[in-house]
């Protein structure tokens, strides 16, 4: 539609017009003087559909305005009290400053309110569903500022605030929140994960968070199962929104729907999903329009190797990868192993990371934990932190620890860990008689205060991405004796450990042995696993993931 003052239609009262905006139920207050009667020029069946929505022409008039492309930016503006400066246009005529105090939701084409004149003759084109979004520079909790933002971006020099959403569908009124500071450029990015227990591919989820509003990244967890919850206290005590879609399995399939109306509902700029058997779905969801109009980008993280994968999953992600905007790989290896290799070659490496100063503040707890424990202050303790399941082979673990022990009795172990291979784990501790030789400490939440009380960190897995325990270990300063697995291989040198084929337990227990019974060669380890620790800083693979979210919205 297109709208140009005139006398042919009324002129609309002064003072408060109510203007629809993205569908019935839903309006905005705008403040305007229109100065003269306004003329609509769309058809006549046009004019007649807009009468039977209960708006006439100057109310769309209004709104169109408001919405316009075009015209110069408000030279005034004052949130706090509301804003109501004008200024003068260059042909001298009076031009009103429209400020919106209540916003239905938020449109991806949505344009920011401008400076209009009563007398421009320029034509103003109107987006059927278009809304403003806008930011306010103020700390107050009413009408946000004119000026606003466009694909998640804000361009203030004042505090930085973010809308809240309604309470329910279609409700008029918003709540706005002031975070303070210098604004910067806002991506909003929803991750999509299958479930929030204490794995590697949910806690890299969970550093991520920690360091994500700091470069500007507005962040959303959605969760598919609803019994895997341990990580979802600290996510709430960062702030991180977290909607779990309440089902125990991927075969009751009312998840497709629910995560569906989910994403429609935040309306991010982007998509990452951290799952094999959740990224099929997203994507042709993403791509059939089910998401939205807008498309968001999607961005998918391969967390293990295609072919850990179970083959349903490996068939999916073959047949739909080509869908992703950008597929990010844990390791080398991982991306290496994506089928077909035309899939590897579109992917990138991003060595992900933890807050390095968080873990190493837990290191005074050293002394503590070895007294609950029963261990002496001078024994060389081994750490592992795994769940039970087959990639870890615990078998192998289980078996070198009494071989080792065997060899020096001031060794001593201790494992965190839960999973469907407890009851087998806990079978073949007891046949071995390990004792307190290997304590089994289950799942605990301070796993990394775990770690500080050690000295060697071991893995016996046959295959690995790039596991997070080793990184804690790495930033406390453990050496590391593991199989030469996966990111292992990769990640760890001469300097910080020792590595050693899968499967063989032998080979494990000389390692862990040698290093534990040369403490000059132990402190050396310490120190270069404490020197490559710093390296896998949290904030490094944030900077290197917002830039790829951003490049992604750029070539919208």
């Amino acid at each position: 539609m297109i709208w140009q003052p005139s006398s042919q239609c009324a002129s609309p009262p002064s003072g408060s017009i109510r203007a629809l905006s993205g569908g019935r139920g839903r309006h905005t207050t705008s403040s305007v003087n229109t100065g003269g009667p306004l003329r609509c020029t769309q058809s006549r069946s046009t004019r007649a559909r807009a009468t039977s929505t209960s708006t006439c022409c100057a109310r769309r008039t209004a709104m169109a305005n408001g919405l316009s492309r075009r015209g110069p930016w408000s030279s005034t503006c004052s949130c706090n009290p509301p804003c109501s400066a004008t200024s003068r246009s260059s042909s001298g005529s009076a031009r009103v400053h429209l400020h919106r105090s209540s916003l239905p939701s938020m449109s991806a084409h949505s344009r920011p309110a401008r400076t209009v004149s009563s007398a421009d003759s320029r034509a103003f084109r109107f987006r059927p569903g278009s809304t403003p979004s806008m930011r306010r520079c103020s700390t107050s909790t009413d009408a946000p500022c004119a000026r606003g933002r466009r694909s998640g971006t804000s361009r203030l020099t004042g505090c930085y605030c973010r809308p809240r959403r309604p309470a329910s569908y279609g409700s008029p009124r918003w709540s706005w929140t002031c975070r303070g500071g210098m604004a910067t450029d806002v991506t909003r990015v929803t991750a999509v994960i299958k479930g929030l227990g204490p794995g590697g591919a949910e806690r890299l989820l969970v550093e991520f968070a920690g360091a994500a509003a700091q470069h500007g990244v507005e962040l959303t967890v959605v969760s598919v199962l609803r019994q895997k919850q341990h990580l979802i206290p600290d996510l709430e005590a960062l702030g991180i929104p977290v909607r779990c879609l309440g089902v125990t399995r991927l075969r009751e399939l009312r998840w497709i729907v629910r995560m569906v109306k989910s994403l429609r509902a935040e309306r991010p700029d982007v998509v990452h999903v951290h799952s094999p058997a959740l990224t099929p779905v997203v994507r042709l969801a993403a791509h059939l329009r089910l998401l939205g109009l807008r498309r968001p980008r999607l961005v998918t993280t391969e967390h293990n190797r295609w072919s850990s994968y179970h083959r349903v999953s490996r068939i999916a992600n073959a047949l739909t990868a080509f869908l992703d905007d950008a597929t990010v790989a844990v390791t080398d290896e991982v991306r290496n192993s994506m089928r077909p290799r035309a899939l590897a070659s579109r992917a990138v490496t991003v060595r992900h990371g933890i807050n390095i100063t968080a873990a190493r503040a837990l290191s005074g707890r050293r002394d503590s934990l070895r007294t609950e424990w029963g261990i002496d202050r001078d024994a060389v303790v081994v750490a592992t932190v795994a769940n039970y399941r087959k990639q870890k082979n615990y078998p192998v673990l289980l078996k070198a620890c009494a071989l080792a022990t065997a060899r020096d009795p001031q060794l001593r172990f201790v494992v965190v860990g839960q999973g469907p291979g407890a009851r087998d784990v806990e079978a073949l501790h007891s046949a071995l008689g390990l004792g307190d030789r290997m304590l089994l400490l289950g799942y605990r939440p301070d796993a990394i205060a775990v770690l500080s009380a050690a000295d060697i960190f071991t893995l016996s897995s046959d295959y690995e991405g790039l596991p997070v325990s080793l990184m804690e270990a790495l930033a406390l300063g453990l050496a590391v004796v593991c199989t030469d697995v996966g990111g292992i291989s990769e990640t760890i040198d001469a300097n910080s450990g020792r590595l050693v084929p899968p499967a063989d337990p032998e080979a494990l227990a000389d390692a862990l042995v040698s290093v534990a019974s040369d403490r000059q060669l132990l402190a050396s380890l310490r120190a270069g696993a404490s020197a490559l620790g710093e390296t896998f800083d949290v904030h490094r693979s944030a900077e290197v993931l917002v830039a790829l979210y951003r490049s992604l919205i750029s070539v919208r």
